[in-house]
């Protein structure tokens, strides 16, 4: 799983740099400078695909992400905020082998949708 560190930046609000992914954590350096240093940080993968998904509410987004039990597939789908009846299907389909690694490939597709405007 890759987190670029655009995304990670937007989601955690200030300059961050991804530096390792593992199954439990992703290890990033803070930007910014404090005692005129950068500083080692960690987050937990669950606690980010939450601000990932908290992220994207504000962009005006809506996430739904799911794990099928007919595969070993993950998915997270998403739409704009207000016009999906929850009837339809959705347009954009992200699969991935993780729930998580789905919801960072839909977030980093908005992510260059919004940048590309």
């Amino acid at each position: 799983m890759e987190v670029s560190k655009e995304l990670l930046s937007e989601v955690l609000g200030y300059e961050a740099l991804p530096t390792q992914v593992s199954t439990k954590e992703l290890q990033y350096i803070d930007k910014r400078r404090k005692h005129g240093a950068f500083h080692p940080c960690r987050i937990n993968i669950y606690e980010l695909s939450h601000r990932c998904k908290e992220w994207a509410s504000t962009k005006g987004y809506i996430l739904f992400s799911k794990t099928r039990l007919s595969s070993s597939l993950a998915s997270c789908y998403f739409d704009v905020m207000g016009f999906h009846d929850y009837e339809d299907d959705f347009k954009n389909d992200f699969r991935a082998d993780t729930e998580v690694e789905a919801i960072i490939k839909a977030c980093t597709y908005i992510l260059n949708t919004l940048s590309n405007k």
